[in-house]
């Protein structure tokens, strides 16, 4: 079997999981008022990962995280977060057990909607050939349409698969959706990656 790093070098295609995490999704940790109704997505994305192991496309994914003196966290975001709130290490910030990483995908670690910023996303995937990038995950309107549009401004190739994404609603996940096909950013759905895996 090849290795992930064989995938990227001959698919030069990735799918960047974006922070499928348990703080996101799980009512009995600490979160903020953007929670989702994960079940539908989680299954979504599950499905989606497999589909791109089985297509040899490789898997990035992203992890949402804080310092936990909250030195890394704006102002403007400070005053709206809990204490305790994905704080690196955490609970929260574990990615959802039956999405998690295999040997040799990586996990990168953010501390903003946009996963290229300060990190070193853009190395991963150039160091793998990467032209073409899919996203799935959450939320819609923030990380995934944040790097979405931050992947285009670096030259990839970027396909959101719109059926393994949600935001707080339905409106908003349509609104942020447009946004990227007006931006000229590919939608589509994970059928896509389903039919390369079959």
């Amino acid at each position: 079997m090849a290795s992930i790093r064989e995938h990227f070098t001959v698919t030069r295609e990735a799918l960047l999981v974006i922070d499928m995490q348990r703080g996101f999704m799980e009512p009995t940790l600490p979160s903020i008022p953007y929670l989702v109704d994960s079940e539908l997505v989680r299954s979504a994305v599950e499905t989606t990962i497999h589909a791109s192991r089985e297509a040899g496309i490789g898997i990035v994914y992203t992890e949402h995280s804080l310092r936990g003196d909250r030195s890394d966290v704006p102002s403007w975001l400070d005053e709206q977060i809990p204490p305790g709130w994905m704080i690196r290490g955490s609970e929260a910030t574990e990615i959802w057990p039956t999405l998690a990483p295999e040997q040799g995908e990586p996990v990168v670690i953010k501390n903003r909607f946009d996963a290229f910023l300060n990190t070193e996303l853009d190395q991963v995937l150039r160091l793998r050939g990467i032209e073409h990038v899919f996203v799935c995950g959450i939320l819609t309107n923030y990380c995934v349409e944040t790097t979405a549009k931050s992947a285009m401004q670096r030259d990839y190739r970027v396909t959101v698969l719109d059926d393994a994404t949600e935001a707080m609603s339905a409106d908003i996940k349509s609104q942020s959706l447009d946004a990227l096909r007006a931006y000229t950013i590919e939608v589509s759905s994970t059928g896509m990656l389903l039919d390369r895996g079959a």
